[in-house]
């Protein structure tokens, strides 16, 4: 008999998976076997230890550990309720003071502001150039839509070409 159809044959009989004649049979091999016997007592081992790991009562455990002082977890909650809102209250404090101290800071010399200020042009729109609205020339009225498609649009005598986007773009002729 070989190893492997002898160890099939011990996992099964060690799990009660055996018929009566077969257990019979694969006993007196074992008792003619002293090798094989040995592998007999391992794998039964084994399986004793997998049906006790797997059984639905709990095992006794061989270690005794400590017992577990919950008082000071219930001291520890009970405190971290009491000090939480303070907490929270002293981090937006201390956020509102960084604050407010690093903008007086910054900006406590005016003349600085003057230096990096620059003057802006206004520059008129041309829909306020529009001209007065009446009853025949309102927003919506055909008046207005035709000329707004009688005016050809406007195109730039420019365009840029970007052939991929890990090189540059460049300026292209105009279309």
């Amino acid at each position: 008999m070989n190893s492997q159809t002898l160890e099939r044959l011990i996992i099964d009989r060690s799990l009660s998976g055996l018929s009566a004649d077969t257990d019979a049979l694969l006993t007196a091999y074992l008792e003619m076997q002293p090798a094989a016997a040995a592998v007999d007592q391992q794998m039964t081992q084994t399986a004793e230890l997998v049906q006790r790991a797997m059984a639905d009562e709990p095992v006794a455990s061989t270690c005794s550990l400590p017992p577990l002082s919950v008082g000071r977890f219930v001291a520890a909650k009970r405190w971290q309720r009491r000090i939480g809102p303070y907490v929270y209250t002293a981090a937006l404090a201390a956020c509102l003071v960084l604050g407010f101290g690093l903008g007086a800071l910054l900006f406590s010399d005016r003349s600085r502001l003057a230096e990096t200020a620059t003057t802006v042009r206004l520059v008129q729109n041309a829909l306020d150039q529009q001209q007065e609205v009446t009853e025949d020339s309102g927003f919506w009225s055909i008046k207005n839509l035709r000329s707004d498609l009688s005016e050809s649009p406007t195109r730039p005598s420019s365009y840029l070409i970007w052939d991929s986007p890990v090189s540059m773009p460049r300026r292209g002729g105009s279309l």
